[in-house]
This record gives structure tokens, sequence and C-alpha cells, in this order.
């Protein structure tokens, strides 16, 4: 797992999206479509949130700026209830692949004129919830503790199938994997 930090006063940004050419720098063109829905405060907040959000990015990719990924190559959408997403292109991709991550979650927050964000990037199995992560391992290592299992429940590939059940699912069958 690799982690990013950064943080973001809203003013410093300020001068800067006032040029053309440092929002079409920074941002993709799907980031700069949403500010341009917001109203102004909103959207300079919006911004400045997303800019933090890629500097964190590129330091769980262990880079830094203009080392040869291009801001606008992460791209942080709104998800499903609002929680951003993390798309990469082009250099950030391929820079991703060979430090082993396969995505990238983000968080971001704003108060008092500040925004900060943090970046968590890993292998495949960070887009599973942690909590689920936390119950098949707790499921397997009980079953492995007891040495007993009733047939097929204590597998990883029924803890896994069980998983796209659903959180109840999961610890149903770590549960009876665990008898």
């Amino acid at each position: 797992m690799r982690i990013g930090v950064d943080v973001v006063a809203v003013a410093e940004l300020d001068r800067l999206h006032a040029r053309r050419w440092f929002r079409e720098h920074s941002y993709a063109r799907e980031e700069l479509a949403l500010a341009r829905r917001l109203p102004a405060a909103r959207a300079r907040e919006f911004l400045a949130g997303r800019y933090a959000a890629k500097e964190a990015v590129l330091k769980v990719l262990g880079t830094g700026l203009g080392k040869g990924i291009g801001p606008a190559e992460i791209c942080v959408l709104d998800g499903s209830g609002d929680a951003p997403v993390v798309h990469l292109h082009g250099a950030a991709a391929r820079r991703a692949a060979a430090v082993g991550v396969a995505g990238v979650e983000v968080s971001i927050t704003h108060q008092d004129g500040c925004v900060i964000a943090v970046a968590v990037g890993g292998d495949a199995d960070l887009r599973r919830p942690a909590s689920l992560r936390a119950v098949e391992r707790a499921g397997r290592d009980a079953a492995r503790k007891l040495g007993r299992t009733r047939p097929g429940l204590a597998s990883d590939a029924a803890l896994r199938a069980a998983a796209g059940g659903g959180r109840n699912a999961v610890r149903e069958a770590a549960a009876r994997a665990a008898v």
C-alpha cells in the first residue's frame, strides 16, 4: 500500500486558475466541465480539491509534479454518492503499472480556505471495501486455527463468492467456516 497527502490553500491557486493554460495543463476536460456547472465559490473550492488530490496521487506514484506526469493525466471525478473516483491516463497509468498500483482511492476535505487530500494506492484488492477484506481474512484465519471446516465454506473462493452477496453473506460464510 502506498499513501500520499497534500494540503492546498484555496487562495494560492486563484492567480493560477485565472490563466487558461494552467487550467488546461492541470485538469482533465471532465473536471473542468464539472466545475463550470458549479457556482463560482464552489467551483474554486472544487478545483483546489482536485489539484490537491492530483498532488497526493503523484506521491502515491512516487513522483512529484513536473516529473513526467502531467496533472491532467490524473482525473478525479465524482463517483456514486459523490465520493471521488480517480482515473489514471497516459504516463500516470504507465507509472502506476510500473510500481504495482492497480487502484487509487482519494478522500478530499475542505475547511477554512484549505483543502486536504489523501490518496491510497495498492493492488486490485484495494477496490474491495476494507471491511469485506477483513472479514474474509478473519474467516480464513479462524478456519485454519480450528483445523476443521464444513466442506467448501472456508475456501478463499467460497469467501470471495460470498463477498458478491454483500457484507452479511461474507459474515455468515466466515462464521459457518469457523464452526
